[in-house]
């Protein structure tokens, strides 16, 4: 869950005379501006805060909506009173005088609130960008914003050790101005959560009769700093409900083959040549099991299917040794080669772990699922060439005869992915 987080910032004092244009925001380390203001319950019936040099100033944004701000104001008036001569406080609302005066006659708290009090007519309350109320802005002696705070940090004791010149522990409260823009919510929120938030995803179809982009895209859940990221503008159908349940080509390989897509499908979402973007950032304290549950959720509502893991017997490609020992054992074990030759053949030079996996991602991407029971260590360095022309199967096997090895067609039972009508 996103959390609420308020950003530190506390400015040196300045003593140099800024002046404001109108619709300028303050901030702390600003000067306020020495200008005239209509007030209420102030014998002079305008204020200049430059009568108020040498006090602590707090300016006690509220609404006619705040609850919170209503029910606090007789303790204001009490501060006012316990530190009078020292402190003003000064009510500020971006309500008019006529809105104000309406809620007087049924609030007791209103009604009977004796401190200065400034309205929506003045330029002050546009000083300030500010949504959420109550919002305190303290003013030392000098006409410099020391603090915007929330108005739960002023207290009796808060205000003697300001007095007495101590620094307080506050925190700027920074508006954040949810919804008020068309923008997704985590444009609007990044600038001020960064990486604090949860889960983010988003899923569309790619339109490249529109626009023109460059491929890419991960092959499973990465971690990346303080995140889990899956991100990619080229994922097939498939590709997704890979990822979905944890299979990716170098982990976990799962071939085409073992995809089941038996879903009235008339709207062409399974189509081999259609692709998505999709992209999942999340908080790495959610564990990959549960970001999986997510992402087969998120896809079965976005088609329209129902997903699962069934075991199926499949059939499969299946290295194997041939009687009378291996050949293609090597001492080289300088640059690792996985290179396609005359495309329909492959010139291997590397561990034959690192082969068992390349050979059944999406660099060749065979129509069967690979599966290497040959026995061979997988540190095992070896160098080989064999034929890829996966249409032809005995064109493979006379290619890995000279070194020992077959490759057979066999069933096995395995984990299927089927995707289905709900």
């Amino acid at each position: 869950m996103v959390q609420a987080i308020f950003f530190a910032h506390q400015a040196q004092a300045s003593n140099t005379h800024v002046k404001l244009a109108a619709d300028t925001f303050l901030h702390v380390g600003d000067k306020i501006p020495y200008d005239y203001f209509a007030v209420d319950h102030y014998p002079n019936k305008q204020l200049n805060f430059s009568e108020l040099q040498g006090k602590l100033v707090i300016l006690d944004l509220w609404a006619i909506y705040c609850s919170s701000c209503i029910d606090h104001m007789p303790e204001m008036v009490n501060l006012q009173k316990q530190f009078d001569g020292k402190v003003q406080v000064i009510m500020v609302t971006k309500n008019s005088r006529k809105e104000v005066s309406i809620l007087a006659a049924r609030s007791d708290n209103v009604r009977n609130n004796t401190l200065p009090s400034i309205t929506g007519e003045q330029r002050l309350v546009r000083l300030f960008d500010y949504t959420y109320v109550p919002t305190h802005i303290w003013i030392d002696g000098n006409g410099i914003i020391r603090y915007i705070t929330d108005g739960k940090n002023t207290t009796a004791e808060h205000i003697a050790d300001f007095l007495a010149g101590k620094a307080l522990d506050f925190k700027e409260k920074t508006t954040i101005g949810v919804g008020r823009k068309d923008d997704p919510l985590l444009v609007q929120m990044y600038p001020y959560f960064g990486n604090n938030f949860m889960i983010y995803s988003y899923l569309a179809p790619r339109d490249d009769s529109k626009y023109k982009m460059g491929g890419f895209k991960t092959l499973g859940l990465n971690v990346k700093g303080s995140r889990k990221i899956l991100s990619g503008n080229s994922f097939s159908f498939i590709d997704l409900y890979k990822i979905a349940y944890g299979f990716s080509p170098v982990r976990k390989p799962l071939s085409n083959s073992r995809v089941s897509v038996r879903f009235n499908d008339t709207a062409g979402y399974a189509d081999p040549k259609r692709l998505y973007i999709y992209e999942l950032i999340a908080n790495q304290n959610i564990s990959g099991q549960r970001l999986e549950k997510y992402i087969q959720t998120q896809l079965d509502l976005f088609f329209n299917v129902k997903s699962s893991i069934q075991k199926k017997v499949v059939p499969c490609y299946i290295f194997k040794q041939l009687p009378g020992g291996l050949n293609v054992n090597t001492n080289n074990t300088g640059e690792s080669r996985f290179q396609k030759v005359n495309g329909d053949s492959l010139k291997v030079v590397m561990t034959w772990g690192k082969f068992a996996e390349y050979i059944d991602n999406e660099f060749l991407t065979p129509p069967l699922q690979v599966l290497d029971e040959s026995g061979i260590p997988r540190d095992k360095f070896v160098d080989f060439k064999m034929s890829i022309d996966f249409s032809d199967l005995g064109k493979i096997q006379r290619s890995l005869a000279p070194y020992g090895l077959i490759l057979m067609k066999e069933d096995r039972l395995m984990d299927c992915i089927t995707i289905e009508n709900l």
